[in-house]
């Protein structure tokens, strides 16, 4: 085939030389806003608070492998700014991912997603949770119902740490803030 303008090549792929030219111009293609598929089914928040310090969110039993490349959260009545959210293992309390997720100007009620580099998580217990400042204006949702995925879940449990101290749980299909994993 014969290329009539090099300017106008099309390139494939994920690396620099990878990119798509329109014309003279190169364009990279836009990163994703959020996940083509997630974990969560449903979530029902209850009321809204802001009277705890520490970390909320809910307790996932992966019952399948699933790599995930997003993490995202509702946003709550008065939330703003920048919200922190992290997988870790449950029994080892382990790190495994942080997203950053930037609440301004998003609507009540919406979910909001960050992404993460890849990571799989095994058949076993994760916390995912948002942390919370008592009094700083960012709300969030007392426990309420939730469901998950039963491809890749089992049973969850609404979750929170207090500074300093172990991971908890409290009601079953349940979770604190509506939390969730995508990829």
């Amino acid at each position: 085939m014969t290329l009539l303008n090099t300017a106008d090549k099309v390139y494939l792929g994920a690396l620099a030389a990878d990119a798509v030219y329109a014309g003279p111009t190169k364009v990279w293609p836009a990163p994703p806003t959020g996940p083509t598929a997630h974990l969560m089914t449903s979530f029902s928040p209850a009321t809204d608070r802001n009277d705890f310090t520490g970390e909320v969110g809910v307790r996932l039993n992966m019952t399948a492998n699933r790599a995930i490349s997003f993490i995202g959260m509702r946003c709550g009545t008065g939330n703003t700014g920048i919200k922190t959210v992290k997988i870790y293992e449950w029994f080892a309390d382990a790190l495994v991912a942080t997203a950053s997720i930037d609440m301004t100007g998003k609507t009540v009620g919406t979910f909001v997603w960050a992404p993460i580099a890849p990571v799989t998580l095994l058949v076993g217990y994760y916390g995912l949770l948002a942390s919370t400042v008592q009094g700083d204006g960012q709300w969030w949702s007392e426990n309420a119902p939730t469901a998950f995925d039963p491809t890749y879940t089992g049973n969850i449990y609404a979750t929170y740490r207090s500074p300093g101290g172990a991971m908890a749980v409290t009601g079953a299909d349940m979770q604190f803030v509506g939390v969730d994993v995508g990829w």
